[in-house]
């Protein structure tokens, strides 16, 4: 016969799932907990401990809750606490040395050198040339002070000299003062005269040409024969003489200043002029 529950008679019988386990309320103190039903499979709980037996006089009351406070008739507003001075901050308890921050050179195991002591003689070379340098110095500033008070002047050579006697010189043309006096000595059969070697076109020195019996300048190509007259180029007259005469000891002086051009060799008089007879 079928059941309300299970109205199906040949189905089997559903189980009946297991109610779950109420939480048992705390016990009062020394009442046994009873057993906690244990849910179906399940192995059963260990036992709990035995629980100290109560005294005689019956279970402790409870401590009474302290009575609440009664409010203040009137609440009064507390003065407002003054606020705290910042605190001044507080130094460090280890100070650090600042020279300990800087980097400091490796330390080596190698001990330092000896000082070297120099050599005395070496010291007294050393301050003998620095002395030295400095009186030069101070020499060339006085030297160059006092030549700033003196005028600048040029020297020049004499116009008036000697070239020795007249019997030193031959027939033909002599050089031997025609890069320190600039003159020629020439003999020839009238006597012995001294041309001036200056090139009347632009004032060069010619030379002599001893092959070819000519004056010939190097700059513009003017040719003079043996007694200074010219007949090429471009120079516009013959070559001046120099005044010639003979001094107290019969040797010939020569004076640059005083010249003769062509046509007054013979204006000196008999005391000289452009031509000395020898």
């Amino acid at each position: 016969m079928a059941d309300e529950k299970n109205p199906d008679p040949n189905r089997p019988a559903m189980p009946k799932p297991p109610m779950p386990a109420m939480p048992t309320p705390p016990a009062a103190a020394g009442m046994p907990k009873p057993p906690t039903p244990a849910a179906p499979g399940m192995p059963p709980p260990p036992p709990a401990p035995a629980m100290p037996a109560a005294p005689a006089g019956g279970m402790p009351k409870p401590p009474a809750a302290p009575a609440a406070p009664a409010a203040p008739a009137a609440a009064t507003p507390a003065p407002a606490a003054p606020k705290p001075a910042p605190a001044a901050p507080a130094a460090p308890a280890n100070p650090v040395n600042p020279a300990a921050l800087k980097p400091q050179p490796p330390k080596s195991g190698v001990s330092a050198e000896p000082v070297k002591v120099e050599d005395p003689a070496v010291l007294s070379r050393r301050r003998d040339f620095v002395w030295h340098g400095v009186a030069g110095m101070l020499t060339l500033g006085a030297v160059a002070f006092g030549r700033f008070f003196f005028p600048r002047s040029l020297f020049e050579p004499r116009t008036s000299f000697t070239i020795g006697y007249p019997s030193d010189y031959g027939f033909g043309v002599d050089t031997k003062f025609q890069s320190t006096q600039r003159i020629w000595v020439c003999r020839n059969s009238q006597g012995l005269f001294v041309i001036l070697a200056v090139c009347t076109h632009l004032g060069c020195t010619p030379d002599w040409l001893s092959t070819e019996g000519l004056f010939k300048c190097p700059c513009h190509g003017s040719v003079y024969d043996s007694e200074g007259k010219n007949f090429a180029g471009p120079a516009p007259m013959p070559m001046r003489r120099c005044d010639v005469r003979l001094d107290a000891s019969g040797r010939i002086v020569v004076d640059t200043l005083k010249l003769y051009e062509v046509g007054k060799f013979n204006d000196g008089g008999p005391a000289g002029g452009a031509y000395l007879a020898v």
